[in-house]
């Protein structure tokens, strides 16, 4: 004699099929979330680092001695306003200054970037 032979699965098997998809699929979800917050960051010290390259470049085309210690503006690039902050410090060498530019999304908000250069007295 033969037993009834099951052709499907139970229930018990079905939940917990659906218990391992769930959690599977909520950590794709949270990795997922995370790869998109991280690119944000990155485009924003992107940009903020091209923001302060730009002035450490126009800093080094002016005929202006000694820099500004202080000077502060406002830029856009990529749709969006940065504000920079510059900052000049002495060096042990006479005629040579280095300069620091920090860059914010925001006036009185978190640093985005910061970038130090060198300029001489020419």
């Amino acid at each position: 004699m033969r037993g009834k032979t099951s052709a499907g699965f139970t229930l018990i098997e079905v939940m917990l099929a659906l218990s391992i998809f769930t959690l599977a699929a909520l950590a794709a979800l949270q990795v997922a979330s995370g790869h998109i917050r991280n690119i944000s960051l990155i485009e924003e010290h992107t940009l903020a680092t091209m923001v302060a390259s730009n002035r450490l470049a126009e800093l080094h085309s002016l005929q202006q001695w000694p820099p500004q210690n202080g000077a502060s503006g406002q830029v856009e690039m990529a749709g969006r306003n940065w504000f920079w902050e510059q900052q000049v410090v002495e060096t042990v060498t006479d005629g040579l200054r280095e300069v620091t530019i920090i860059v914010r999304t925001e006036e009185d908000g978190d640093e985005s970037a910061s970038l130090s250069g060198y300029l001489g007295r020419r």
